[in-house]
């Protein structure tokens, strides 16, 4: 089967199957509908991100 991925800075995560957690001590991983969408070091701003996009509506 053929996929089209599409380059973008826009956020299509439906918000309810959105979650973000904490990997081996050094990692923020967000998931989507249980798979890892996205990882990030841990940092105050990487935190907060975290929040923002778990929280979006």
């Amino acid at each position: 089967m053929l996929k089209i991925r599409i380059q973008t800075d826009a956020d299509f995560t439906p918000a309810g199957k959105r979650r973000a957690k904490i990997a081996y001590g050094n990692r923020i991983r967000w998931y989507v509908g249980g798979c890892i969408y996205r990882t990030l070091p841990i940092t105050a701003e990487n935190i907060e991100l975290s929040k923002r996009w778990v929280d979006r509506r």
